[in-house]
């Protein structure tokens, strides 16, 4: 390789002479424009494609919750072979389980599409060996509705049973009392309703 580097002042460059090292060179500059001409219409491309929708809210299982927790504070599900107790669990409920949660504390939350199979859930006392509590969330049995002018003719069973499809695991007939005076001063008892 010659180069013309004879007396040279600091700072000035050295030029090639060889004229096979510019060749490849330019050759490389050629194949690295065209790389970036390739990498840059694979970008458009994909700038083009339709994007996928991506949901980041979790979508609960729509059903009732019940909690078992174990009554001796010794025990606890962590310890429990999940199996024995995931065909615990199916077996007394008598249908699948739409979701479950294994709890810090030990304790262990399924979740029941039908309110039949969560009130077999809620009569269990021994789950995979384990003497439990059953019942469910406060949060869940602090929500209610109400139902105004309930006829009188249907008892709060009655009730129970018609809106058990709905998900109702409790009615309680609420009466209330408006005195109402008439010209004889006669109190009268007026209105009622029905708390879900």
């Amino acid at each position: 390789m010659a180069s013309t580097a004879g007396n040279q002042a600091p700072g000035q460059q050295v030029y090639s002479v060889d004229h096979k090292e510019d060749e490849q060179a330019k050759k490389r500059l050629r194949e690295d424009d065209a790389q970036t001409r390739a990498s840059t219409e694979d970008n458009e491309e994909m700038d083009q494609t339709a994007f996928t929708v991506v949901s980041y809210k979790k979508k609960r299982a729509a059903g009732v919750p019940v909690i078992f927790k174990p009554t001796q504070t010794d025990r606890s599900f962590w310890k429990v072979n999940p199996n024995l107790l995931a065909s615990a669990v199916v077996t007394t409920a008598q249908e699948k389980v739409l979701s479950h949660r294994l709890n810090k504390d030990g304790s262990l939350m399924v979740t029941i599409s039908s309110v039949p199979a969560a009130n077999r859930l809620l009569a269990v006392t021994d789950l995979a060996g384990i003497a439990v509590e059953a019942r469910v969330p406060y949060s869940y049995s602090a929500t209610y509705g109400r139902i105004r002018d309930v006829p009188v003719e249907y008892s709060d069973d009655d009730l129970k049973e018609y809106l058990s499809e709905q998900g109702v695991i409790s009615v309680k007939r609420q009466v209330h009392s408006k005195r109402r005076w008439c010209c004889n001063r006669d109190p009268k008892t007026l209105g009622h309703a029905s708390i879900l």
